[in-house]
């Protein structure tokens, strides 16, 4: 039933994507989303079920398959970075964080720089800060290729074996939505691999609220630094231990994650508080104005339901991680087509359908499995 679901959730993203931008080509969007969704379900099955000819292939760890095919995804996207002119982009997460860094770097306020197309940033400070590295290389589209990499050296471990991490990786490859994520060069996908590998080592390393307290505080600190929107996979993950553990493990990990969230925001604010809390277009507003407080409530719910539901399965956390982010994103669009009176419609500009692929490196996770106990194959 989980597969069920997991296939249903990464089918969606995945349609959304072809039926919204092969729009704008000369191709047939409904016939081009049936050979996908052919293909890719019929990978899926093959893989899953394999007849008896090629059983003996998928009993193989699959270790040198998973790399020779993880190589062939690292070469294309640093070849697709290589042949799009970022400045043509009218997608500008990119330049949300290149200007930050330009801005900072300059000596000038950063969160008042604005982007190739005038708008303004959203990240938090930590997630900025992490591109800096790469900003300093030359690109900020490098943390693309890095944190694939950190992705696929990190998958053996966390699902269990090569050959989930091979399904892992395939389906991935397969996504349209993904291509779509590099081709602008969004840092939106790879904000949330990176949430999964940090919920996956904790997973696998048992680690919890109830004996790291101050460990797993300030990383959510950390990683809230990054999207208010992070908050979904870690609640659902961390809630169980903290209603379990002693109140001493609840205050250092709340004091943690608060305190670390604090002072990622206590420089900007000592700079310029005026340009950073009473700016109309601060990130805060950024990452709030597209919710309103019905989609909260349901959020509240499904957050606190799926987090007591998932009882230590993996598969489990990961397809509730993805459906409760595709809710709360449906949800917030449902409620603005309301607002309108349905004048735009979903494909229009006014829907930032990206946001979906927040539960892409989830619903994949749910697709390929963990295994019970890792091993070494």
């Amino acid at each position: 039933m989980i597969r069920v679901a997991g296939v249903a959730v990464y089918a969606l993203i995945n349609s959304l994507f072809l039926l919204k931008y092969l729009t704008r080509t000369p191709l047939h969007p409904q016939a081009v989303l049936a050979v996908y969704l052919l293909i890719s379900g019929g990978t899926w099955l093959l893989i899953q079920y394999p007849p008896r000819w090629m059983a003996n292939v998928f009993r193989r760890p699959l270790k040198y398959e998973t790399f020779v095919l993880s190589g062939f995804v690292l070469i294309a996207i640093i070849v697709l970075n290589q042949l799009i002119d970022p400045q043509l982009l009218q997608v500008d997460r990119w330049s949300a964080i290149a200007h930050f860094l330009q801005n900072l770097l300059a000596g000038d306020y950063p969160y008042l720089a604005q982007t190739h197309l005038g708008g303004y940033g959203s990240p938090f400070p930590v997630w900025n800060f992490v591109h800096l590295p790469f900003y300093l290389l030359g690109d900020v589209g490098y943390a693309m290729p890095a944190f694939f990499i950190l992705l696929v050296l990190s998958l053996n471990y966390i699902l269990g074996n090569y050959r989930r991490a091979f399904v892992f990786v395939l389906l991935l490859a397969l996504s349209p939505a993904f291509w779509y994520e590099v081709a602008v060069r969004s840092d939106l996908i790879y904000n949330f691999i990176l949430c999964f590998l940090i919920v996956g080592w904790w997973y696998r390393r048992d680690v919890s609220v109830d004996n790291s307290p101050l460990v797993t505080g300030i990383v959510s600190g950390l990683v809230l630094s990054t999207r208010l929107s992070i908050v979904i996979p870690f609640f659902i993950f961390l809630f169980p231990e903290f209603l379990a553990t002693g109140w001493k493990q609840r205050m250092m990990f709340t004091l943690a994650g608060l305190v670390t969230f604090a002072l990622s925001f206590l420089p900007f604010l000592l700079w310029d508080l005026n340009s950073l809390v009473f700016f109309e277009y601060n990130p805060f507003v950024l990452q709030t104005r597209q919710g309103s407080w019905i989609e909260i409530g349901v959020l509240l719910a499904m957050l606190l339901s799926f987090s007591l539901l998932w009882r230590k399965s993996p598969e489990r956390l990961s397809l509730f991680i993805a459906v409760t982010l595709i809710v709360f994103i449906t949800g917030t669009f449902l409620h603005r087509m309301i607002s309108d009176d349905f004048q735009s419609g979903l494909f229009s500009s006014r829907y930032d359908i990206t946001y979906f692929t927040m539960a892409l490196p989830f619903s994949l996770a749910a697709l390929a499995g963990f295994e019970k106990s890792q091993t070494s194959v």
